[in-house]
C-alpha cells in the first residue's frame, strides 16, 4: 500500500557530517555485511540485524531463500525517512521540473524523436528486414544535433544499425539463457552504455560519461537508515576536466581536500574526483522490483544528505535526482525528491527495452535526455552551490 503523502516539516539546520568512517558494505551483485560506525554507536545499533540489499540473483545457497527487504516508509536515525510514491504527475506535490523531464521520457516511450534522422534512408530502404523498424512513423526521427552526434563520424549508418542489432541479440540471449545480474551487466548493460556514451559516433572528451560503480558505497556518515550500505551498478558522472570554466580545477581541488579526497557521497576511490549525477540499478529477469526501489532510494538519500551538507539551503534549488532501474531488458525512469530529512522515491516509468531494435533506440534516446539534464541542470547547480562559483555561465 502506498504511504500517505508526507507532511511538510519545518526546515531545520543540517548538522555537520563526519565524512570519515567505513563499514563492510553490501554490494549490489553480491551479499555483504552491515556496516558499523563503531561499537555502541547509534548507526551501529541501527544497522545490526538489518536486511540484506543483495541482488535477487544472489540467493543464499544454504537456505534457498533470499533475505527480507525493507518496505516503505523506511525510518532512520535523527528523523530521516524515505517514502515511496508512484511516478504520477497528477500528484499534488509532484515537482514541475520533474514533470517537464517526465514529459520528454513519455515522448521517448511513445517512439517520438528516438532516432537520428541521418539513419532514416538506411531504415526506410525497401529491403529492410527488421519489422519493428518498418512500423516507425515519421515522428520517430529527430535531428542529429539532438543526439550530439560527432561530425565526420567514421561510423556509417549501416554500422550503427548493426551495432544496435548486436545489442538486441545480446539481450535476447541473456533472456533466453536465464542470465544472472552480473552476466546481464557484463553482456548487455555495459555494452549498451558504452555504445550510448563512448562509441565512435559521439564526440571525445564529453562532459557526461558513464562507468560501472558496483563496488561504490556511500560513506557511513551519509547513510541514515537501518539497512546495509546500498550499492547501485552504474553512474553517470561529471567529467569536469573538460569544462572550459578555468575556475573549476582549483575549486574541485579545494573541495576534494576538504572532504578527504572524494567529491561525491561514496568511498570509491576510482571515481572519487567526479560528481555523480545519476544512478542506474540493475536486476536480472524476474528480479525483485522492491529491492531495486529500496537500493535506489537509499543510495539517493545518502547523496541528498551529502549534497545538503555542502549546499545548505540551496539544496532546494535542485528539484530532484533522476535514476534508472533496469530489469533485464526493461529500462525504467525513477526519481527522488528531498525536503529536510524526508526523501521520496517516485517509481517508475518505462522508456525502452533491449530485445527489439526500436526498444534499444528508445534506451539510447532516454540516456541522452538524461545526459542533457546532467549537463544543463545538475552540473551548473553543483558548480554554483557546491563549488561556490556563483555565476556558472563561464
Amino acid at each position: 500500500m502506498d504511504p500517505t503523502t508526507p507532511q511538510q516539516k519545518r526546515k531545520t539546520t543540517h548538522d555537520a557530517i563526519d565524512v570519515d568512517g567505513l563499514g563492510d558494505p553490501d554490494s549490489t551483485p553480491r551479499p555483504g555485511k552491515a556496516a558499523s560506525a563503531g561499537p555502541g554507536s547509534t548507526a551501529s545499533s541501527l544497522m545490526r540485524g538489518a536486511p540484506s540489499l543483495m541482488s535477487q540473483s544472489d540467493t543464499s545457497q544454504k537456505s534457498g531463500r533470499s533475505s527480507p527487504v525493507k518496505t516503505f516508509p523506511i525510518t532512520g536515525m535523527d528523523g530521516h525517512i524515505i517514502y515511496y510514491k508512484p511516478l504520477d504527475p497528477n500528484d499534488h506535490v509532484f515537482p514541475p521540473k520533474l514533470e517537464d523531464l517526465l514529459y520528454d521520457i513519455n515522448k521517448i516511450n511513445g517512439q517520438i524523436g528516438i532516432i537520428p534522422e541521418s539513419l532514416k534512408p538506411e531504415i526506410e530502404r525497401p529491403e529492410q528486414p527488421d519489422r519493428t523498424l518498418k512500423w516507425l512513423h515519421q515522428h520517430a526521427y529527430a535531428s542529429d544535433d539532438k543526439f550530439g552526434l560527432a561530425s565526420g563520424s567514421p561510423t556509417t549508418t549501416a554500422q550503427y544499425l548493426s551495432r544496435v542489432g548486436n545489442l538486441v541479440r545480446f539481450a535476447k540471449r541473456a533472456h533466453e539463457l536465464g542470465f544472472d545480474e552480473i552476466s546481464w551487466n557484463n553482456e548487455v548493460h555495459t555494452p549498451t552504455l558504452q555504445f550510448a556514451f563512448c562509441g565512435d559516433q559521439w564526440p571525445d572528451n564529453a562532459l557526461i560519461d558513464s562507468l560501472s560503480c558496483m563496488n561504490a558505497s556511500p560513506k557511513v556518515a551519509h547513510h541514515k537508515f537501518p539497512i546495509p550500505l546500498p550499492r547501485v551498478d552504474y553512474t553517470l558522472f561529471i567529467n569536469h576536466t573538460v569544462d572550459k570554466d578555468n575556475r573549476v580545477p582549483e575549486a574541485m581541488h579545494k573541495l576534494s581536500a576538504a572532504l578527504g579526497g572524494s567529491v561525491n557521497h561514496t568511498t570509491y576511490s576510482p571515481l572519487s574526483n567526479f560528481p555523480f549525477a545519476l544512478s542506474i540499478e540493475t536486476k536480472r529477469y524476474g528480479g525483485d522490483q522492491r529491492k531495486a526501489d529500496v537500493q535506489t532510494a537509499a543510495w539517493h538519500a545518502s547523496q541528498w544528505t551529502f549534497l545538503q551538507r555542502l549546499a545548505g539551503d540551496k539544496i532546494s534549488e535542485l528539484p530532484f535526482l533522476p535514476g534508472i532501474i533496469v530489469h533485464a531488458h526493461e529500462w525504467k525512469f525513477v526519481a527522488t525528491t528531498q525536503k529536510g530529512k524526508e526523501t521520496v522515491l517516485w517509481s517508475s516509468y518505462p522508456f525502452g527495452n533491449a530485445i527489439t531494435t526500436v526498444g534499444v533506440f528508445q534506451i539510447i534516446a532516454g540516456l541522452h535526455r538524461l545526459k542533457r539534464w546532467s549537463a544543463e541542470v545538475y552540473w551548473p547547480w553543483y558548480k554554483k552551490y557546491v563549488l561556490k562559483l556563483g555565476d556558472t555561465t563561464g
